[in-house]
């Protein structure tokens, strides 16, 4: 049984809080950082959503309705509690990492990845569930807080992109998104705009950047300069991997890109059909799901890619 009830008396007796989610945020995160704004203030508490980043979020997650705030100097002290979403490690919310860790009120972690060692003083993980919108919709009927348009649409958001469009995934998973569809979500719009739409010259990048494959025993490895990247919209780099995953060579079970985000700072993208690339994510610094982790090392690409390679063979 889920503490809901426990994370649900912490936002209804804060006056404010501060909702964060994850570095280089997707669909999920950002749509159960809204979700979870919007039970805040049906509770009559005040919330703002934080990504401890200073990049913009991509074009397609800025379309979503909720007020993101990157890029700016976060003062923590000034919210009486705080909910992390979708957030394997408190590493991985950035710049706020430091006061993540130091903040003295109560913390509700919500979130689905293994790797969650759980970092809050109250922590719901559960890493089979397919998304952590899953969560935040039980969330809102445990709470008894109605899920209207602007709601579903958030949550529907997460389902759909961490489902992969329904490719994996709990069967509830489309119970929940058949509810959020008769709550007012538009999933034909959702679709297309997170998953499908892409400006031309993102396509160019791309193309250049799946021509660098090598295939190194189990592992299929891509890699993005930071010169080339620059060249794409802030979304290109994490669109790599849906073009890259299907790579099914004789042998290859891991898919990896590596994304020089900025001079000597490397993400890794990582995606298996059953390998355990968590495993590998955590030896690296990272975290995330048994078919599905990132990892973020300060590195050259060529550094990096050695690093995760021994990973891979360490990991055998």
């Amino acid at each position: 049984m889920r503490t809901w009830d426990e994370a649900t008396a912490v936002v209804r007796h804060a006056s404010s809080i501060a909702v964060i989610t994850h570095l280089r945020p997707d669909g999920d995160a950002i749509g159960s950082a809204g979700a979870v704004a919007r039970l805040a203030e049906a509770c009559g508490t005040r919330a703002r959503i934080l990504v401890g980043q200073s990049e913009p979020l991509p074009e397609a997650l800025a379309q979503l309705p909720a007020e993101v705030h990157t890029g700016e100097e976060f003062d923590l002290g000034d919210v009486d509690a705080l909910v992390v979403c979708d957030c394997g490690s408190a590493a991985r919310t950035g710049l706020l990492e430091a006061q993540v860790r130091a903040f003295e009120g109560p913390v509700v972690v919500v979130d689905h990845h293994a790797s969650n060692p759980g970092y809050g003083t109250v922590n719901i993980i559960a890493p089979e569930v397919e998304s952590t919108c899953s969560l935040v919709w039980e969330w809102f009927r445990a709470a008894g807080v109605t899920v209207d348009d602007v709601t579903a649409t958030l949550l529907y958001a997460g389902v759909v992109t961490d489902t992969g469009n329904f490719r994996w995934g709990r069967p509830q998973a489309r119970d929940i998104a058949a509810d959020l569809v008769e709550c007012g979500a538009d999933a034909e719009a959702l679709v297309f705009h997170l998953m499908d739409a892409i400006p031309s010259g993102d396509l160019a990048v791309i193309g250049q950047v799946l021509a660098t494959v090598e295939i190194h025993g189990p592992v299929a490895v891509l890699r993005a300069p930071y010169t080339l990247l620059a060249q794409a919209s802030t979304g290109a780099g994490e669109r790599i991997i849906d073009f890259a995953r299907g790579i099914n060579d004789p042998g290859v079970e891991i898919v990896a890109v590596l994304k020089e985000s900025q001079p000597g700072v490397v993400s890794g993208s990582l995606r298996s059909r059953g390998r355990d690339v968590a495993r590998i994510a955590v030896a690296l610094g990272g975290g995330g799901h048994v078919r599905a982790a990132g990892f973020t090392l300060r590195a050259d690409l060529a550094t990096a890619e050695r690093r995760l390679l021994a990973a891979v063979h360490e990991a055998e």
